[in-house]
């Protein structure tokens, strides 16, 4: 009859969850390549993770291996000043490291050791060369005097050069004191 509905007419659903708006696979074909699409995506952000952490391990691992490799040049000089009572003209060369051997870039002047020795300012006495990093910022090893103590540390290189030059700055004024005084005779 018309106008009267049949209660036995159900609609048709198919198997599985299905979300609104989502394209899901109507083959097995297609869902095999989704499941490859979004294993392979997995596999490619892991694999990115895993390389940044990486990075940044080996960019830790050489802040901190530069600064060990000076624990023995620090402890020869500290030993020395305590002795002497002033800082020693020269400055061991820091052990290797594995096969590699560096050097200091610099070490301090006879002008710089006597600014040392009477200012009682902190100063670099000795720094390494850059050591360049990826994730982190560059930077270098310093051998560090203040007052009477010897230690070294990492600095970025932005530190570095400024504190380089603050430096120089007080290396001229104490060096300008000195020439302006009349010579002592005895």
């Amino acid at each position: 009859m018309p106008g009267t509905e049949s209660s036995d007419q159900r609609p048709v659903r198919t198997p599985g969850r299905r979300l609104p708006g989502a394209d899901l696979p109507r083959s097995k074909a297609r869902a095999r390549r989704w499941w490859a699409i979004r294993s392979s995506t997995a596999l490619i952000f892991l694999a990115a993770a895993l390389c940044l952490f990486v990075i940044w391990n080996r960019d830790r691992n050489i802040a901190r291996r530069l600064l060990l490799s000076l624990d023995p040049v620090v402890r020869e000089l500290q030993a020395k000043t305590n002795t002497l009572g002033v800082v020693p003209a020269y400055i061991p060369g820091p052990a290797p490291i594995g096969q590699s051997k560096f050097g200091f870039a610099h070490t301090f002047s006879a002008d710089e050791r006597q600014f040392v020795i009477e200012s009682g300012e902190p100063c670099i006495i000795a720094y390494t060369p850059p050591a360049r990093l990826l994730l982190h910022r560059n930077g270098r090893c310093v051998i560090y005097h203040d007052k009477g103590q010897i230690s070294a540390v990492w600095m970025t290189e932005g530190d570095f050069h400024e504190r380089i030059l603050r430096q120089d700055e007080l290396i001229e004024e104490f060096q300008a004191k000195r020439r302006s005084r009349p010579i002592e005779l005895p």
